[in-house]
């Protein structure tokens, strides 16, 4: 597994919509986000322990910064209606291509942080791996107000998130557990559970790296 070594091109705010549109944009994507799965049997602890548990017949997941469509692979099967939306349209039409003969699947490119081309309520679960770590604070709240609006009373997002605010691993953004409490809280989500391993510890976020965490919250 490896972690992307992104430039920044412009001088900005370092982890505005812009820069990761930049970066993000530019990235080769020929392993298909593949390169962020420390194994097999980590991914399918992952999806039997964390997200079908919280997935009911006939969803409707939301997911965000899909990439090239790693956990989107896994969604399709697990959803009834999926919503993929992305800053950066190659990951788009990549997940276009890649996912071409299945149906149910709606694409979208949005500006950073909104989700206005959602209905309001429509989202059961929303699910957000390797992106939110790179999301400023600032955009971290505001899709928390849009999923707000955007979930289903009841609906759960889990979102992967760094944890401690800027670390040693990778372009981490200001975001820490305190902070996403804080959103959630202010937003109308109840926070369930803040983790960074499961099956009592077998496996990690990030192996090693105590960096990250996943926020599962709900819609009040």
């Amino acid at each position: 597994m490896k972690e992307a070594a992104p430039r920044l091109s412009e001088k900005m705010p370092e982890h505005s919509v812009r820069n990761n549109f930049l970066i993000w944009g530019s990235y080769d994507w020929s392993n298909l986000g593949q390169e962020w799965i420390p194994s097999q049997s980590w991914k399918s602890s992952f999806i039997k322990n964390i997200l079908i548990p919280h997935i009911k017949d006939d969803t409707t997941i939301l997911e965000i910064g899909p990439g090239a469509g790693e956990w989107t692979k896994e969604l399709i099967s697990l959803s009834n209606r999926l919503i993929l939306v992305d800053i950066v349209p190659r990951c788009i039409e990549i997940c276009k291509e890649r996912f071409k003969n299945f149906e149910g699947i709606e694409y979208y490119v949005n500006e950073g942080n909104n989700l206005e081309f959602l209905e309001d309520g429509v989202v059961d679960l929303v699910f957000s791996m390797d992106v939110f770590v790179q999301i400023s604070p600032e955009d971290v709240n505001k899709y928390m107000l849009n999923l707000s609006k955007k979930l289903s009373s009841g609906g759960i997002g889990i979102i992967h998130h760094s944890k401690n605010g800027v670390a040693k691993l990778g372009w981490r953004s200001g975001v820490t557990d305190e902070l996403m409490k804080e959103y959630c809280n202010s937003n109308g989500l109840k926070v369930l559970d803040q983790i960074t391993s499961w099956e009592d510890g077998k496996y990690e976020i990030w192996p090693g790296e105590d960096v990250d965490s996943i926020t599962i919250f709900q819609k009040l």
